[in-house]
């Protein structure tokens, strides 16, 4: 398994599971295959199809990536939900820190690179300080697991979390202040969040080891409706530029939210042939 600083020589395009809520892990495997794509990103969280429950068994990952093996594709990283890591109760942080040290084990069971990691929950502004505090020495426990397995643990900047914006993702992360412990860029959020838009967004956050991409338009009235990559406001073009200019080496990975916005997406087999095709075509201008 390469290390978390030695991803490989090229960018990945994965498909996130979030994409075909429909489907069993299997199904999803299948479909990248089919689409012809990298890897998948795997959510790690009870009560989704497509997803790996954290209470699996190292034999329930084993066999997951034998399946993956089988199809032709790779689980190259693993999406899981825990957020106590920053939470008032002791008992509520060694047990976020039990789950996602058995989810660091199942990742490394996949061969994945990457795991999510959430920023702790969102807590008012006058609270970070302390909050951040509380989450460090549970995040460094995880840092210590994650780098005896060779695996990444990225922090995304993210809703409900601590991490609101580009800044208070880096805030968290210079507070943790661990080598195992990198950003995961996601500058939709930031703009749906109305955070540091691009190239603040990008340029503020170090290193980056992992990377969502998904898209959006707001409508009329300010609502929010998912789009596929190339069809909404986020400016990917420009984003694959700077990350191919950087010598970005890791995985993009094709956050289609059809989990959450079923009504508005078509279905995974079309709107991730779009933004694939979309994604490849910006690679090739930028690498041009």
């Amino acid at each position: 398994m390469a290390a978390f600083g030695e991803m490989g020589n090229a960018m990945r395009i994965l498909m996130h599971s979030m994409a075909c809520p429909d489907r069993s892990p299997e199904g999803a495997l299948a479909l990248a295959e089919e689409l012809g794509l990298d890897g998948v990103e795997l959510i790690c969280q009870a009560g989704y199809r497509c997803a790996l429950p954290p209470e699996a068994t190292f034999a329930d990952a084993r066999r997951l990536a034998a399946q993956a093996r089988a199809v032709g594709t790779k689980i190259l990283a693993l999406t899981p939900y825990a957020k106590g890591m920053n939470a008032v109760d002791a008992d509520a942080r060694r047990q976020a820190v039990a789950e996602l040290s058995h989810v660091i084990a199942l990742a490394a069971e996949l061969g994945c690179e990457v795991v999510r990691i959430f920023a702790g929950a969102e807590v008012p502004l006058e609270d970070v300080d302390a909050a951040l505090a509380r989450m460090v020495e549970p995040c460094r426990q995880l840092g210590d697991v994650a780098a005896r397995q060779g695996i990444a643990l990225c922090l995304e900047n993210h809703m409900d979390t601590m991490a609101l914006s580009a800044s208070l993702t880096m805030r968290a992360l210079r507070t943790i202040d661990h080598p195992a412990f990198g950003i995961l860029y996601d500058q939709a959020n930031l703009d749906f969040m109305k955070a540091e838009a691009f190239p603040d967004g990008y340029a503020l956050q170090r290193p980056i080891r992992h990377v969502h991409v998904k898209d959006f338009r707001f409508g009329e009235a300010g609502e929010r409706y998912a789009a596929p990559v190339g069809d909404g406001l986020v400016p990917w073009p420009d984003i694959i530029g700077v990350l191919v200019r950087d010598g970005y080496q890791g995985c993009l990975s094709l956050e289609y939210e059809r989990r959450w916005f079923p009504d508005q997406l078509p279905p995974a087999e079309e709107g991730l042939t779009r933004s694939r095709d979309a994604l490849r075509a910006m690679l090739k201008a930028a690498a041009a």
